[in-house]
């Protein structure tokens, strides 16, 4: 019994760690920091994510600038039949600069809701991190 009791544990332990792609948090909140990659099972299919780069151009906090600026993120995203290298989101970007904040891919959306920390004069190097939603 004590055997049986013990394979049984094993075999669940080992199932449960095979699952490498979580389901992805019920509000399709994601965070990542640069050079992160996750992937996450989405209705059978898998997301994957990596975030490539964060150029901020927005104006810190603590000085007087002459435009807001924007933040750009570039993120590397694959989901089902959609497969971009290099797929580009922006928080205020002009509308002549041509990148969206968010996405369609296949029936949901990938937006871009916010890069944190924002830029603070005080804080240049601090390591900054994408706030993404997927619907």
């Amino acid at each position: 019994m004590k055997k049986l009791f013990l394979l049984l544990l094993t075999s669940t332990s080992l199932i449960i760690a095979c699952d490498s792609s979580p389901s992805i948090d019920p509000e399709g909140k994601i965070e990542l920091n640069k050079g992160d990659k996750k992937s996450w099972q989405v209705n059978k299919e898998t997301l994957s994510i990596k975030l490539l780069d964060i150029q901020d151009s927005r104006c810190p906090t603590g000085v007087n600038c002459i435009r807001a600026g924007e933040v750009i993120v570039s993120l590397d995203v694959n989901f089902g039949n959609f497969k971009n290298s290099e797929t580009q989101l922006c928080i205020g970007c002009e509308s002549n600069m041509n990148i969206p904040e968010m996405i369609k891919i296949d029936s949901h959306i990938l937006k871009l809701s916010d890069v944190l920390p924002y830029p603070d004069i005080n804080n240049q190097n601090a390591k900054q991190a994408a706030h993404l939603i997927f619907q």
